[in-house]
């Protein structure tokens, strides 16, 4: 794949970034999206620092999994890019059990290995994962589009592999792919003001890290039986032992 510094000034270039140790890389996990994208667009790999100039010239800025912290003065191009017109998807991932999320009468998708998303107004949740998966209703897919004349979109989708080779043509993640391709590039892709406004889905609980306390279990204080009366009884031969016999009591 070409990089960025080989760039001309072109309408239709997309630009997958690779300068922060992506753990999803164009050349080995979004070859299918490249062989779509070749017939009418540049595809490029950025493997140089993230400038003004840079992103001046690029349609699509794709931001697949970074391992690495962006530094201020990225950050700061970045969001002056998206200011003046462009176009960023960022896909994120999460070291997570695999789920086949689906809800009826919409759309059917596989989102492995992702993470669910906080969104707030004037963002607009795309895709939730459901009323039959956990988290409930929890949002994975997100975009923003400047109200100003001159600004840019912003799309965030929690899981990178589900556009990745080996999920891009399970159930209906393409078509959400060719979807936010053309919401991000075409100006006339428009979303449904009513489901925008009210979309399904519920309010986000913060809850314990569960994995993390498990690991530190503590037993809890019992105070000390009374001592029997008769010295005999202090002999206690029978082995240790962990089973139900108290439930019943314990019920009642």
């Amino acid at each position: 794949m070409p990089e960025a510094t080989q760039m001309k000034i072109k309408e239709n270039t997309v630009v997958f970034n690779q300068t922060k140790k992506e753990a999803f890389t164009l050349s080995q996990h979004f070859t299918e999206i490249a062989k779509y994208l070749k017939s009418s667009w540049k595809v490029v790999v950025n493997k140089d620092d993230i400038t003004n100039e840079r992103l001046s010239i690029v349609k699509l800025f794709v931001i697949s999994g970074p391992t690495e912290k962006f530094s201020a003065a990225e950050f700061n191009s970045i969001k002056k890019y998206l200011e003046t017109g462009g176009s960023l998807l960022v896909l994120m991932g999460e070291n997570a059990t695999q789920m086949d999320l689906s809800h009826k009468q919409a759309l059917q998708f596989l989102y492995p290995y992702g993470a669910s998303l906080n969104v707030a107004k004037p963002a607009v949740a795309l895709l939730s994962t459901g009323s039959v998966a956990f988290p409930l209703n929890r949002p994975v897919c997100a975009v923003y589009k400047s109200l100003s004349p001159n600004g840019g979109t912003l799309a965030v989708v929690g899981s990178a592999a589900m556009f990745s080779d080996p999920y891009i043509n399970k159930e209906d993640n393409f078509k959400i792919f060719e979807f936010l391709f053309k919401y991000l590039t075409e100006e006339s892709v428009t979303l449904n003001s009513i489901d925008s406004e009210e979309p399904e889905i519920e309010t986000y609980y913060q809850v314990p890290d569960i994995i993390s306390l498990s690991s530190n279990l503590m037993s809890c204080l019992q105070e000390s039986d009374e001592l029997p009366q008769n010295v005999k009884n202090y002999f206690d031969q029978g082995l240790f032992c962990m089973d139900t016999s108290l439930v019943p009591k314990a019920i009642q």
